[in-house]
């Protein structure tokens, strides 16, 4: 924090979604918190989603789908600079490729 400003960290996990990591991905945040900023794309309310009756549910995970995917896309693109190893689309594929900027996506 030499500039004054907090860093970001961008946090991406499975584990808040089973029960039995979801107290361990909320304590790991919120220890997280105290030094850097949380961008977590999966932070989303989804009870709105859920109350709808069944057949209009499938569109709403879509729209929420996209919606994460923008976000992804843009957070880790604005945080690529900020590191010395641009992130990469696919970290097991044979070959690593820089993110595109966002206009580049649908």
């Amino acid at each position: 924090m030499a500039n004054g400003k907090r860093k970001s960290c961008y946090v991406a996990s499975p584990c808040g979604f089973a029960e039995s990591t979801k107290r361990w991905y909320k304590d790991l945040l919120d220890q997280l918190r105290n030094y850097v900023d949380i961008v977590d794309p999966w932070e989303e309310n989804v009870d709105p989603i859920l109350a709808l009756p069944a057949e209009q549910r499938r569109d709403s995970w879509i729209e929420l789908g996209i919606k994460h995917y923008r976000r992804s896309i843009n957070v880790i693109f604005s945080l690529q600079s900020s590191i010395k190893s641009p992130p990469t689309m696919a970290p097991f594929a044979k070959s690593h490729m820089p993110l595109p900027p966002p206009s580049q996506f649908p």
